[in-house]
């Protein structure tokens, strides 16, 4: 009983926790592809096309927590889970592209005054540990049992 209590409480927790995660990539998001588009900076439009990336991945990962918040079945969220793994897989992947892409396309225009952006540049370090603090919050929260 107390360890159903703790689990229904952590995985409330990762629900508020994920949806201002979410906020916070949304307005990342515009904030990055306005000043991108103003600034015609091909590397600052592409990190808010990455932030939307990141929302579809952190809402994938919201939708898996609010069903099991929700109260289905431990057979229930086992599917859900595995459906997003896979759209988290995906956006990842397109992560990749994307970051070779613009890597591809900053050596391009490596004589443009907008190659780079200290913005850019300072967010780097918290976009890299972003999915590794993912993944640390999904590993310490239990797994539904199949009582």
């Amino acid at each position: 009983m107390v360890a159903s209590t703790v689990r229904t409480q952590n995985v409330r927790a990762g629900v508020q926790i994920e949806a201002v995660s979410i906020l916070w990539m949304v307005v990342e998001a515009v904030v990055a592809i306005g000043a991108g588009v103003l600034a015609r900076s091909v590397l600052l439009t592409s990190f808010g096309f990455d932030s939307v990336i990141e929302v579809v991945s952190a809402g994938a990962l919201l939708y898996r927590l609010s069903y099991e918040e929700r109260g289905h079945s431990a057979e229930r969220v086992a599917h859900v889970e595995h459906r997003v793994t896979w759209i988290t897989g995906i956006g990842l992947s397109l992560l990749c592209v994307y970051v070779v892409a613009t890597s591809v396309l900053s050596l391009l225009a490596r004589g443009s005054r907008n190659s780079g952006t200290p913005f850019a540049i300072a967010s780097t370090p918290v976009k890299a540990l972003q999915p590794e603090a993912n993944a640390f919050r999904i590993r310490r929260t239990p797994r539904t049992s199949t009582e």
